[in-house]
């Protein structure tokens, strides 16, 4: 049976480790002093050598010949995942007593601590205060929350981190070079872009690659996206470029393209955020679609979440107030009338509009007799055709305020009382607790603290909520949450409750 190439080529001493050179040089040179610790904490992400460096230490505090297959009586490794509870940890407190039997030093490699119970975790913590002479503890976690304070503040923590693609490309290079496989560099470096910064993925990616050509022929590119089940560069770059061209028609056809090959869409996602990663220096505006992408893999549906991202900058009527939403129009305001840019000096000759709670203020006699002047001129200049500009309707204009004429919020709560299903309790308990005020088409709610606010935002319950407002004719609704009461409506009550450091209006 041959062995996993990741094994074959694991590092046997400091210096073969690649990437961590922050941390194997910290080691190098507490292990060349002779001033180990009593514990040691390696975290990071999988793939980056915490167990390898742990094996190596042991080997390197112990003064034992490092060897794969070799074990060795004074070096004693646990896997926390399955030797989790505190019966484990008694036993291992138990023989930790007991003294080594060939070198100075019993070390303890305890890989994905995290794992342990918190009965393990105090019993282990009885023997980390104060532990025999002898020993040594050497803890691995990818999970470094979940490891309780009072074991990190008795350890020496030192952070792995993921490994750039340009060196983990060289390395697959050299392994490739070993091993007799022919892969060009371009295929390297999508290996690398694959392996996430892991180098263990990486060489388990190349492992798997190896047996996808026959021999004597050059592993490529395109070899990989088809053996990995992913999206070829072209088709990436046909979906940016529809994107960029604003069209949903294209985005859409650029999307269904790979998918109709099979390529999953959470593939797609990943591989359209690496796309614009390293492409943000000269397309920053791309920026934007990162986010959405990140939370494609989150959801449960994760095509349409793709779709949906993709498309929300689109030029469409009901994606164009989204795309301005977070930074200004890229063209000045354009009257409904002459399709043309408002200038400042048509802006300075409209007259005030009048609203109800302003009160109309009579002209003096003066402006009267200037004003009827002003009249009395221009009845004798002609009027160029030209210049007349069709009025237009006060009902077009104000047909959003028209349609919510009728709208209240106890209709919303009248009609979400009526929804018997599940997903709805949560929502109907959060907005029982809520105030609303509407103006114009913004429905503000007041939903008394932060809390409230980051539960109602949830895409799950705004969904709902967007269900309720077409229910009672009220899509159009615009919804902004506020985490505080609703402010007074009194003017002498707001001054007390501004003095007071707030406060909620209530009728007595």
């Amino acid at each position: 049976m041959s062995q996993a190439l990741y094994r074959k080529y694991r590092s046997k001493n400091l210096d073969e480790v690649l990437g961590q050179e922050h941390v194997t040089s910290l080691l190098k040179r507490a292990v060349a002093q002779q001033k180990t610790a009593h514990a040691y904490l390696l975290t990071g992400p999988r793939g980056t050598g915490k167990t390898s460096v742990a094996r190596i230490l042991a080997h390197e505090i112990t003064g034992l010949d490092y060897s794969e297959n070799g074990e060795h009586l004074d070096i004693i490794e646990i896997d926390a995942a399955s030797n989790n509870g505190v019966d484990d940890v008694r036993d291992l407190r138990e023989k930790a007593l007991i003294a080594p039997s060939l070198a100075d030093k019993k070390v303890y490699i305890i890989d994905e601590v995290h794992m342990l119970s918190k009965p393990a975790f105090n019993a282990l913590l009885k023997l980390m205060e104060e532990p025999p002479a002898h020993v040594v503890f050497i803890l691995a976690t990818t999970d470094f929350d979940k490891v309780p304070d009072t074991i990190i503040s008795r350890t020496q923590r030192y952070n792995f981190r993921l490994v750039d693609e340009a060196t983990v490309a060289k390395h697959l290079s050299f392994i490739a070079e070993r091993e007799g496989i022919e892969i060009d560099s371009e295929a390297l470096d999508l290996i690398a872009e694959r392996g996430g910064g892991s180098f263990r993925d990486s060489i388990s990616l190349l492992d798997q690659i190896q047996h996808s050509k026959a021999t004597g022929t050059i592993i490529k590119r395109g070899d990989i996206e088809v053996s990995l089940g992913l999206a070829s560069s072209d088709e990436i770059e046909a979906i940016i470029h529809a994107v960029n061209g604003g069209e949903p028609s294209q985005i859409i056809a650029a999307l269904q393209q790979p998918e109709q090959r099979g390529v999953s869409p959470l593939a797609l996602a990943a591989q359209l955020h690496a796309w614009i990663r390293k492409s943000l220096n000269s397309q920053p505006q791309l920026v934007y679609y990162l986010e959405g992408l990140a939370e494609v893999a989150k959801s449960h549906h994760p095509d349409i979440k793709l779709l949906i991202t993709m498309l929300k900058f689109a030029d469409t009527p009901n994606t164009k107030q989204a795309k301005y939403s977070n930074q200004d129009p890229p063209n000045p305001p354009v009257s409904p009338v002459s399709d043309t840019p408002l200038s400042s000096s048509s802006k300075a000759s409209e007259k005030p509009i009048q609203t109800a709670n302003q009160p109309e203020q009579k002209p003096s006699q003066n402006q009267t007799k200037a004003e009827e002047a002003k009249e009395d001129v221009h009845q004798k200049l002609p009027e160029p055709e030209l210049t007349k500009k069709p009025t237009s309707s006060p009902e077009v204009s104000n047909s959003t305020e028209i349609s919510l004429a009728s709208f209240t919020w106890q209709a919303v709560m009248d009609k979400l009382a009526e929804q018997d299903k599940e997903s709805f309790s949560g929502l109907k308990s959060l907005l029982a607790k809520s105030s609303s005020r509407l103006e114009g088409n913004l429905l503000t709610l007041y939903v008394g603290n932060k809390f409230n606010k980051n539960q109602i935002d949830k895409p799950k319950y705004r969904s709902l909520l967007s269900q309720i407002l077409a229910k009672v004719d009220a899509d159009q609704v615009e919804i902004q949450t506020v985490a505080s009461p609703p402010p007074p409506k009194n003017e002498q009550a707001a001054k007390v409750a501004a003095i007071m450091g707030g406060g909620e209006e209530v009728d007595v």
